[in-house]
């Protein structure tokens, strides 16, 4: 925390001996980490002064006076009335220390020799007034006390030496990450009481930690099996009160946040350093980074709940989520496919392959297997089961049910052994007046043909207000406290609310924290009392309600601060509101900031969903088709910009209304327009992206709307450009001419950009088949891209920066000067390109493009634009920018080192691309791709890249080049004059050729795999 120059602070640790030296030394081991001096007995007992006045040198000298207290009340010396423990703390109290004391939890166990009991009495006045006037917490075993002191230290040595950064985010709550190898949990786990056995599963954690070879071990099984208990329980007896060898210990609920926020947290601690960008996206050298610490040193890293991390389990109604028949079923029986499995941020999975390889140890908790990590070595797969027979029987012993052996086993075996359903089962039986198992099959409270029924008999067995409280906080998307609880009782008595809601946690409905002072539930059981609740709207208009009054974030920074009222448009939609939901949703939510500030285009997937509640291929249900037509478009932008282009298409699509070509043209010439430039495009579907452009551009000049006809021409020159043919430069004038009548900047980049894109695409066509223009255009193209940036920085000045753009930018800056290095071009006159802080508010670097220096230069824009691609999470673009940084890899390689070794080094950045685009269905990036590895193949000699040959990747380059395009991808028109002289429409009416679909695809790439195969053959 100290920043080098100011003097180590002291810290005294004051305490009773003999009951607390190991939380002592643990205290120790606290302050030395942060780099402070530690005034402990243990250094000073052989000084000359009596003890009484040592200590009291000693607390007046200090800076922060740590305090920690059991049953012991201490030594109390002769002629004196307080214990040297109370004199210490009261004389720092005196002196204007700054007190952090710790008390020991009533509740922990505590050896009975280490009581105080004739001097209980003045203990109990002492830490009355300790905990009146100090910092406080309660403390159970060692590591529990050393994580809290490690935290509430950490928390005021930034408030004493911290940095102003370091005060602001402590001013907002953020979290406090200590120092490794502290151990940093999180998020903290109520572990439901009476917890029992797993020792066999415990045993094989151990093992895995101490002698399994693989780093990696998924644990995975069906909801409520109890996976977050048993690493929970592990973590603490097995890890860290046996204090293994550990460079450090990091706990992560995935249930309480997501994958951005978790990398940044990890790396803050491995490296006790801040994260440069924002929202989760790290540089590539900060990655590096963190997988080399990670690959050469040993950490425990516990990853609870990954499922969240998962498409099947990231929807804001995953807590609404459970498995199909909890009984008589096995983890995986439902068939979830690979994609459900995969992980929703696109550098988590590459993420956790690296977690395979490294010497850290990594342990994830899950419903589902992540599909990243299949077939790859270093991972062990675990299934958890139910109880076993044992612990079973003794679980519900602990729960106080009687019967014998035999017959609790009967009863177990037909949960599956449980854990969840067998809480529920004792919740049951002693509610009854007879507590005996043999009472329960009597009373048919275990049904053995439908076992499940034990959730209902269970519920039905509560009081009335039980059944009434549970039921309704059961809408809350995640953990609540009580003041959010008691909106929405307002006739109910509040203490009355709060006995409920304790009592149904004794009863197993509900955990508590009592640390963090929330409720929550298990997903299985806020599932079926969601279910259970028939009042839904009644409920959600009241947390409405609640949710208005909380005032409005003045400025979002981050995904956190949009909580409220994310959790607003949820109750809204629970209301069945939807129209009034809309209406946040477009104000507050989408564009902005989801869109362009935050890129959080899954969670906007997920927002819009809910606007649809019969399905995504029925219509939302909203009053007016002008509320409709803006949903479906919404919703396809956000599909496309996550990387789904085929799910966006037949939105827009539909987003047309029949009365719409009547009384609405703008309406259908921008959902043409969109399901062209948004989608058709990237998955191949030329043909069909022209005609829908062609008919907006025929649109637009009917109703006179010249700035939506120039984005016709602007995206129909792309398309063109992609065909290769010269029309194109007309189209991308037509636009620039409007663009610059209106000091339109933003679609002058734009221009500028597809004109770099063009001009690189055709310099790349004649290099292939041997004409003498490539440095010409090469040239053009660095032009045309230098000022797609400056209009971009224009743009921001005049209006918000749009990060797409300055992406797009860097992005063809990079491609264009490794075009230059290749055909030997020169750089005709210098260049100045600038860079930004995260938010565009500041510059931070100018960079100067001469010649000699493009290949720096190619790598510096490269870099730019991929790390901001990231941080916006920008799907469409990220294939490309990283087969452009492949592309100057091989390039900056001399040629004596273009050998086998170059190539797998090569490959692993072609992987990644390869995944995106396949994922994605991008079929001009697969093009490319196999392009420049049939290139790379040739030139070299060598066998094969990515599995495949160089007339393969050939052969694949051209098949993916070919259009795609069928009459379905066309909007249905019921006037059958609507396509009328639109250039496209017959053909594909009568179906494509051969040939057609070669020419009217992305047929310069077409020509390049062509050149390549005759120069192969």
């Amino acid at each position: 925390m100290s920043n080098g120059k100011q003097q180590p602070l002291k810290v005294f640790i004051s305490s009773t001996y003999i009951d607390l030296k190991d939380y002592r030394q643990s205290a120790i081991t606290v302050v030395n980490r942060y780099k402070c001096v530690p005034l402990a007995m243990e250094f000073f007992m052989s000084q000359p002064d009596e003890p009484t006045k040592v200590c009291e040198k000693e607390v007046r000298e200090c800076d922060i006076f740590v305090g920690i207290y059991a049953h012991r009340y201490g030594f109390i010396p002769k002629r004196k009335q307080k214990s040297i423990t109370q004199a210490e703390y009261e004389l720092a109290r005196k002196e204007g220390k700054d007190c952090l004391c710790s008390i020991v939890d009533q509740d922990f166990s505590w050896k009975p020799k280490f009581f105080e009991f004739n001097k209980k009495e003045k203990l109990d006045a002492f830490l009355g007034k300790v905990k009146e006037k100090s910092v406080l917490s309660f403390f159970t075993t060692v590591s529990d006390f050393e994580s809290k002191l490690s935290a509430s230290l950490g928390k005021l040595l930034i408030e004493k030496q911290g940095t102003a950064k370091q005060k602001e985010q402590l001013a907002s709550g953020a979290k406090l990450i200590p120092v490794a190898p502290t151990p940093y949990i999180a998020h903290s786990y109520a572990l439901p009481p009476n917890f029992t056995g797993r020792d066999a599963e415990q045993a094989m954690l151990c093992n895995w930690l101490y002698n399994a070879k693989e780093p990696l071990l998924v644990l995975e099984a069906i909801g409520g099996m109890g996976k977050t208990a048993l690493s929970w329980v592990w973590l603490h007896e097995e890890v860290l009160e046996r204090k293994a060898e550990l460079d450090g210990v990091f706990w992560w609920s995935f249930y309480e946040d997501r994958f951005e926020t978790f990398i940044k947290h990890l790396y803050h601690y491995v490296t006790s350093k801040e994260m440069k960008v924002e929202r989760g996206a790290l540089a590539s050298g900060e990655i590096a980074t963190l997988n080399s610490i990670l690959h050469n040193s040993r950490f425990l890293l516990i990853l609870d709940g990954f499922e969240r991390a998962l498409r099947g389990y990231a929807s804001m109604k995953a807590m609404y989520i459970q498995e199909k028949g909890l009984s008589r079923q096995k983890a995986g029986e439902e068939d979830w496919d690979k994609r459900q499995r995969e992980c929703v941020h696109p550098h988590a999975g590459k993420f956790l392959q690296a977690l395979a390889s490294a010497k850290t140890k990594t342990l994830i908790t899950t419903r589902l297997f992540p599909t990243p990590l299949e077939e790859i070595s270093g991972v062990q797969h675990g299934q958890l089961k139910g109880l076993s027979r044992g612990d079973a029987v003794r679980f519900l012993r602990s729960e106080g049910i009687e019967g014998t052996w035999a017959q609790m086993e009967q009863a177990g075996e037909i949960y599956d052994f449980h854990p969840l359903m067998l809480k529920q089962l004792s919740s049951a039986i002693k509610r009854k007046r007879k507590k005996d198992i043999k009472d329960a099959f009597e009373l048919n409270l275990i049904d053995e043909k439908e076992p499940q029924k034990i959730l209902n008999k269970s519920f039905e067995l509560l009081t009335e207000d039980e059944k009434k409280v549970a039921t309704a906080v059961s809408v809350f998307r995640s953990s609540f406290d009580f003041d959010t609880a008691r909106a929405l009782f307002p006739r109910m008595n509040e203490d009355k609310i709060w006995r409920v809601l304790l009592g149904l946690q004794q009863l197993g409905f509900i955990f508590y924290d009592e640390r963090e002072k929330r409720f929550d539930f298990h997903p299985i059981m806020r599932s079926f009392l969601y279910d259970s609740l028939t009042t839904k709207d009644k409920v959600h208009e009241r947390a409405v309600e609640y949710f208005q009054a909380i005032p409005k974030v003045e400025k979002v920074v981050k995904l956190e601060d949009l909580n409220p009222v994310i959790e607003l448009y949820h109750h809204l939609v629970g209301a069945g509101k939807l129209d009034e939901a809309l209406d946040l949703l477009a104000k507050r939510l989408i564009p902005e900031p989801l869109y362009y500030q935050l890129a959080a285009y899954d969670l906007a997937v997920e927002l819009l969903r809910g606007l649809f509640p019969d399905g995504e291929d029925k219509p939302p249900r909203l009053k007016s088709e002008s509320a409709q037509t803006w949903t479906l478009n919404a919703l396809a932008n956000s599909y496309s910009l996550s990387g789904e282009p085929d799910k966006a298409v037949p939105l827009y699509l539909r987003s047309i209304f029949p009365g719409d070509e009547k009384h609405n043209k703008k309406s259908v010439a921008i959902s043409l327009g969109n399901a062209a430039h948004m989608a058709q495009v990237q998955i191949g579907k030329l043909s069909a992206a022209g005609v829908h452009l062609r008919k907006r551009v025929v649109i637009c000049q009917e109703i006179k709307d010249e700035f939506c006809e120039a984005a016709g021409h602007e995206e129909l020159g792309r398309v063109l450009a992609y065909q290769g043919r010269a029309e194109a430069k007309d189209e991308f004038a037509k636009s620039t001419e409007y663009c610059k009548s209106t000091d339109d900047y933003q679609g002058l980049s734009l221009d500028s950009a597809y004109r770099s894109l063009s001009a690189l695409l055709q310099g790349r066509l004649v290099a292939a088949v041997g004409r003498q223009k490539e440095r010409e255009l090469s040239l053009e193209a660095v032009e045309e891209a230098e000022k797609a940036l400056k209009f971009a920085e224009e743009d921001a000045k005049t209006d918000v920066p749009t990060p797409r753009d300055f992406v797009r930018a860097y992005w063809m800056l990079g491609e264009v000067l490794v075009q230059v290095i290749r055909v030997g071009s020169r750089i005709k006159k210098e260049l100045e390109i600038r860079f930004y802080d995260e938010y565009f508010q500041e510059l931070k670097e100018r960079l100067v493009i001469k010649t000699g220096n493009e290949l720096g230069s190619a790598e510096r824009c490269l870099t730019e634009a991929l790390r901001r691609c990231r941080s916006v999470n920008m799907v469409e673009s990220e294939a490309d920018i990283i087969l452009g940084c492949a592309r100057l890899e091989w390039v900056k390689t001399p040629a004596k080192g273009r050998d086998a070794g170059k190539l797998r080094q090569i490959e692993e950045t072609l992987k990644e691309a390869h995944q995106i685009a396949e994922r994605s269905g991008y079929r001009l990036q697969l093009a490319n791709l196999h392009l420049f590895c049939g290139e790379v193949l040739i030139e070299t000699g060598q066998g094969k890249l990515l599995g495949h040959s160089a007339s393969e990747h050939i052969e694949k380059a051209k098949e993916y080049a070919k259009d795609v395009s069928t009459f379905d991808d066309l909007y249905k028109s019921k006037n059958a004059h609507f396509y009328d002289g639109i250039e496209g429409y017959k053909m594909l009416k009568r179906g494509m050729t051969p040939k057609q679909r070669i020419e009217n695809g992305y047929f310069v790439a077409w020509q390049i795999a062509d050149a390549l195969e005759k120069t192969l053959k």
